[in-house]
């Protein structure tokens, strides 16, 4: 793979649509009619029907005559609502986490020499970013290919920061001037800057990192790394008195290139740390007598590189996608296979670590990984089916059968074809989804035919693929509702459609999905977004498929693993449902060969 070419980004990327007042309507109340009761549901219909002839007009031409006067309405309304006004704690909350495959690290010399490595692909990856020597990407969406993305949100990998506020969080612009760089170094909970010159190389940095491994012992340095787990209303009292204190300090960490945290092995096990074990310890550390104050939450990139070989990326959500730091990672492992420190002495007047709020945090995460190797890609394909919709549909079973009802989902979709573009949500509780679910799980439906259900199926399928389209193609009603609700909040209008049970339930994600392909075995997780839900990222291989499931101990109504197995089950379900036809002369359900999904899709 070549990694960067002369030819420049395209630029002139079309703005994003503005979909009409009416299809935005009728997709909400297409995405609640299988998620609120049939009372709430009429009740909703004519708030709607209220909202269409009255409010909703006017407010729509407000948005759109403000459209008209910006790049991406969207990503302007979607950006401060989905992150920045967020209040939560960044980690499990907000970061998504994305781990390598465990290295092998014989001595700690390994350890670091993968460590040098990964810094200075780091500055050749900004390299070809600043210069736009990156290779611009295109959609691989089957409805969408070959589209060009926008490749801006590259430019917030390196050198960027969210700042916390009481109120709203801020994205603090980059330095004009690249050098002098820097990195920050956290080791055994003791920060370190390492500068970095023009022609930095791999024996610098690695002389620098085993100087810094080599004499950090347990240090009495306060947990200051921990205090960035915090709610951000907290953190951000808590922060300006540290910058008042230790304004140099903050400065560096706010310009750096990234955080390094080089942590050490997690507490040894007959067996090492399983799959579940690693991925924790890069979503929340495990706690701050393993690694959470070995972290810097607020630093756009945390590159992660434990002597146990547990490798990977915290990402601060805001600024940018999953999948272009995805894009980082896989050209990293791609190249690898083809001196001086400075420590940072804090001064933590009044500032209390949140120890104790952190270990509640932690230990209150239930985390699940599923490698399911049944089948993978090919096989949806060869029935003609996305896919993703294949899995989402499976999800919407999944969650059928453990809860005996249906949920308002949030599966990340791109809209980088968009000048600016971001992100907005493919939503998979459907009327047909629910039809189809109960069809199969409930036993007043078992009177249906093999071929009832196999029609519902379909029918489900028609939907799902239907969202996904026009939610690709920015038509989506989320970031739309989105968009009129903070234009009625800033004229003051009290509107009943933004105030009814059913918005909130709309907005309530229960279960919250995103798939990230990738090719390198890299597993993205993240925490479930509201307190009795799940997260569940995935990755859909050729013949296998990767699930990282989470939810909380607290939720008495939520089991990451009871939840992951049954999702076995479904998927094995819809391939027997897919593949099981009639015999017309007995009429019994028999087994039909699968197609080869390879041959099917020339």
């Amino acid at each position: 793979m070549a990694f960067s070419t002369r030819t420049p980004w395209i630029r002139d990327l079309p703005p994003p649509p503005l979909p009409t007042l009416t299809s935005t309507l009728e997709r909400y109340l297409e995405g609640i009619e299988a998620v609120v009761p049939k009372a709430g549901f009429e009740k909703t219909t004519k708030i709607v029907a209220d909202f269409a002839k009255n409010d909703g007009p006017i407010l729509q031409k407000l948005v759109e005559r403000q459209a008209s006067k910006e790049e991406n309405w969207a990503t302007t309304v979607w950006l401060p609502d989905m992150y920045l006004k967020n209040p939560t704690p960044l980690p499990i909350n907000q970061s998504a986490f994305f781990l390598f495959p465990c290295q092998t690290f014989k001595t700690s010399r390994d350890q670091i020499a993968f460590t040098a490595e990964l810094i200075i692909f780091a500055l050749h990856f900004q390299h070809l970013i600043e210069t736009e020597e990156l290779k611009q990407d295109f959609s691989r969406a089957i409805h969408a290919k070959s589209s060009p993305l926008c490749m801006e949100t590259y430019k917030n990998f390196f050198n960027s920061y969210r700042r916390p506020g009481v109120k709203i969080d801020y994205q603090l612009p980059k330095r004009n001037e690249v050098y002098p760089q820097c990195i920050v170094i956290v080791h055994r909970k003791q920060f370190y800057r390492l500068n970095l010159e023009k022609e930095t190389t791999v024996t610098y940095i690695a002389s620098a990192l085993l100087n810094i491994r080599s004499s950090t012992s347990v240090s009495d340095s306060p947990h200051v790394g921990v205090l960035t787990t915090q709610p951000r209303a907290q953190w951000a009292v808590h922060y300006e008195l540290l910058r008042k204190e230790n304004p140099g300090h903050i400065e560096a960490l706010e310009q750096c290139l990234l955080v390094l945290c080089l942590d050490d092995a997690l507490p040894p096990t007959l067996s090492g740390p399983t799959k579940a074990e690693q991925c924790e310890n890069l979503l929340h550390g495990k706690g701050i007598n393993i690694n959470s104050c070995n972290r810097w939450y607020d630093k756009t990139l945390q590159v992660v590189v434990g002597a146990d070989g547990i490798c990977g990326v915290v990402m601060e959500h805001s600024q940018s996608e999953g999948i272009t730091l995805l894009r980082f990672m896989e050209m990293f492992l791609e190249d690898l296979r083809s001196t001086s420190r400075e420590p940072i002495d804090w001064s933590c007047t009044g500032v209390t670590a949140e120890r104790f709020l952190c270990y509640r945090a932690v230990e209150d995460v239930d985390l699940y990984v599923l490698h399911f190797n049944e089948f993978g890609k090919e096989f949806p394909k060869s029935q003609n089916i996305s896919p993703d919709v294949f899995v989402q549909l499976a999800l919407q079973l999944t969650y059928y059968k453990v809860h005996r009802k249906l949920v308002s989902t949030y599966e990340s979709a791109s809209l980088r074809r968009f000048r600016l573009g971001r992100a907005d949500n493919i939503r998979a509780a459907t009327r047909e989804a629910y039809d189809w679910v109960r069809a199969i799980c409930d036993d007043s439906n078992q009177h249906l035919t093999l071929g009832q259900k196999q029609d519902l199926f379909r029918r489900a399928v028609a939907k799902q693929t239907a969202i996904l389209k026009y939610t690709i193609g920015g038509m989506a009603p989320d970031n739309h509702l989105l968009a009129l609700r903070e234009t009625a909040r800033k004229l003051q209008l009290r509107c009943k459609l933004f105030e009814d049970s059913s918005y909130k339930e709309f907005l309530n994600f229960q279960l919250s999905t995103s798939q990230l392909p990738n090719e390198s075995r890299i597993t993205v997780g993240y925490g479930a977004v509201v307190p009795h839900g799940y997260g569940c990222s995935y990755t859909i291989n050729a013949n296998d498929m990767l699930f990282c499931v989470t939810s909380f101990f607290s939720a008495s109504v939520t089991s990451s693993d009871f939840f992951a197995l049954s999702l076995e089950g479904s998927l094995n379900q819809v391939r027997e449902l897919c593949t099981t036809t009639v015999d017309a002369s007995s009429a019994k359900p028999t087994r039909a060969t699968p197609r080869n999904g390879s041959e099917a899709n020339k």
